[in-house]
């Protein structure tokens, strides 16, 4: 796959986005393209181009919020 792209294929998405999807900061999404466990491509679409970081469906929601311990309420 070519790495500068017009615009960002299936299966990627913008930086931002895959640090929010997964639950982790943009460091650590960068950190991790550097490293080799993700891979990335630059979208060089209009003036403002990115990075393109690819996302698998399951590695979404990594950090699940929904099972976090809540305070006990008083009744």
């Amino acid at each position: 796959m070519r790495r500068f792209v017009p615009e960002v294929p299936p299966g990627y998405v913008k930086l931002d986005e895959a640090a929010c999807l997964l639950g982790i900061a943009r460091q650590t999404v960068l950190n991790q393209v550097r490293a080799g466990q993700r891979d990335a491509i630059h979208v060089t679409l209009g003036r403002r181009g990115g990075l393109g970081v690819q996302v698998h469906a399951g590695e979404q929601g990594q950090l699940d919020t929904s099972t976090a311990t809540q305070p006990p309420h008083d009744a």
